[in-house]
């Protein structure tokens, strides 16, 4: 077994002579591409729930960002784009934490699995040994984002030799094909950088412009007002002055639409008309338990929240139903008997 052993002995150098130097870790941010073109930064990771995706923004804060959770349509996200920042993303992410030790630890449990393999007489268990090392060797690129697959391609293939030569020296003459499918090359693009105060303001109007729920809408504008009074003149005062319009003028409008279903809601219908008035207004309210627990689910990820709200919508429509049929009933001209 000299020719094994020699084989083994350089493969076994070849693994121990790793040594990247390792990043310092960074805030993990994501870019959310809209489908307009524009984007907004994500801090950790993002959620997509059923038709919405759930993240946080940086909305101030010093040494601790502050952040708010907001939720965005899905189909308002070109995801194409998105996923192909994400996968970049994390993979320089994962270069500049991990990815490292993990290649340094996968070449010790090779150098010493070919240790147990140049110690073990049995051969058949050598070959057996050698055979699960590659296996686990193959599968790593794809488990580990393609990192160093070159040089795990090159182990790889002094491996095949130590089998290869350990087959013939325990008298085997067939032998095996294994093809190993390599993780595709990631393209890499510029990692998102933590929002100026300006990008942050800028993020917060372009997402309230998008959210389907007033109230969430409004929180979101007054968060871009208590951006523009902690930016200050740092963003130029015209520019601050014109944001604020911005964000008073749409909150006007949001707290006049409240105001007109304010006064709807309070208004008494009289005699025949009571009837769907009620059922028009429970379903509406069903409707509304519906939307906020929709929207409570997405931001925990719960089952049973998303099934609450689904029985509060399945309750509206039948309401709703039911308020049609009177309203059909009530307009239908009589009928001679």
């Amino acid at each position: 077994m000299t020719g094994v052993t020699i084989k083994i002995g350089v493969l076994t150098v070849c693994c121990l002579a790793s040594g990247w130097g390792v990043a310092s870790a960074q805030d993990l941010l994501l870019r959310l591409f809209l489908a307009d073109g524009t984007s907004v930064v994500s801090y950790g990771e993002y959620a997509r729930f059923e038709d919405r995706v759930v993240f946080s923004m940086v909305t101030g804060g010093d040494a601790e960002p502050r952040l708010h959770v907001a939720t965005l349509p899905a189909d308002a996200i070109d995801w194409a784009r998105t996923d192909q920042h994400a996968t970049s993303t994390q993979y320089q992410r994962y270069v500049q934490t991990r990815a490292e030790d993990d290649f340094q630890r996968l070449s010790d449990d090779v150098a010493s699995v070919l240790g147990d393999v140049l110690l073990t007489a049995d051969r058949g268990r050598a070959i057996e040994v050698a055979q699960q090392a590659r296996a686990t060797l193959a599968e790593w690129p794809r488990q580990h984002y393609g990192y160093r697959q070159r040089d795990v391609r090159e182990i790889l293939a002094f491996l095949d030799e130590v089998i290869s030569d350990l087959r013939a020296a325990a008298g085997m003459t067939s032998f095996e094909v294994v093809l190993v499918a390599m993780a595709a090359d990631i393209a890499l693009e510029p990692m998102a950088a933590m929002p100026s105060a300006r990008e942050q303001i800028d993020q917060v109007l372009r997402v309230a412009s998008r959210t389907e729920r007033p109230s969430e809408r409004v929180a979101l504008l007054q968060t871009a007002l208590l951006l523009l009074d902690e930016a200050g003149d740092t963003i130029g005062v015209s520019d601050g002055a014109a944001l604020r319009r911005i964000a008073e003028g749409q909150i006007r409008e949001e707290q006049a639409i409240d105001a007109k279903y304010t006064r709807l809601a309070r208004r008494r219908p009289s005699g025949d008309l009571q009837v769907m008035h009620d059922l028009l207004v429970s379903a509406w309210r069903f409707a509304e338990n519906a939307v906020n627990g929709r929207y409570q689910a997405a931001r925990v990820a719960s089952d049973e929240r998303s099934r609450q709200a689904s029985s509060a919508a399945a309750g509206a429509l039948l309401l709703l139903a039911d308020a049609q049929r009177e309203i059909c009933d009530f307009l239908e001209a009589p009928r001679l008997q």
